[in-house]
C-alpha cells in the first residue's frame, strides 16, 4: 500500500497555498533578474516583506510552480507584462489579483493548458 493519502482541497485553498506564492515568486524573479529591481523595491511593489522576496528568489518558497509559470510561454508573457508595469511604477495589486482570478477561472473551467498548474487544482498529496 502507498504511504500517501490524497486530501482534496477547494480551488480557493489551492490558490492561497500554492498559486499565489508561485505567482509572487515568478514576479519577484522577473522583477529582480530581468529588470534589476532591488529586493526592497519588489517587496514594496508587491506588498510583501523583503524577506519573502528573498525567499522567492532563492527558491525557498514557491519555486516549483513559479518555474511552471515561467516555462509556459503564454503565462510568462503575461507575467512579464505585469513585471514591466511594476518596473515602470504603473502596476498595482489589482493587476496581480486580476491575473490570479484568470488562472483560477481557467483552471476550474478546464481551459488552463499547463499540466503542472492544473494538477495543483485536482489534488494535493499529503504524507501520513
Amino acid at each position: 500500500m502507498s504511504s500517501k493519502t490524497y486530501k482534496y482541497l477547494t480551488p480557493c485553498e489551492v490558490t492561497v497555498k500554492r498559486i499565489i506564492p508561485a505567482i509572487r515568486a515568478a514576479l519577484s524573479m522577473l522583477m529582480v533578474k530581468k529588470y534589476g529591481m532591488s529586493i526592497y523595491d519588489v517587496s514594496k511593489a508587491l506588498g510583501i516583506t523583503p524577506a519573502a522576496v528573498s525567499n522567492y528568489i532563492s527558491g525557498k518558497r514557491g519555486e516549483g510552480l513559479a518555474l511552471a509559470f515561467l516555462e509556459d510561454e503564454e503565462l510568462r508573457s503575461e507575467l512579464e507584462k505585469l513585471a514591466s508595469k511594476f518596473y515602470n511604477k504603473e502596476g498595482s495589486i489589482d493587476d496581480i489579483v486580476g491575473f490570479i482570478r484568470k488562472i483560477c477561472k481557467e483552471a476550474i473551467e478546464g481551459k488552463l493548458k499547463n499540466e503542472k498548474i492544473v494538477s495543483e487544482y485536482s489534488k494535493v498529496i499529503v504524507k501520513k
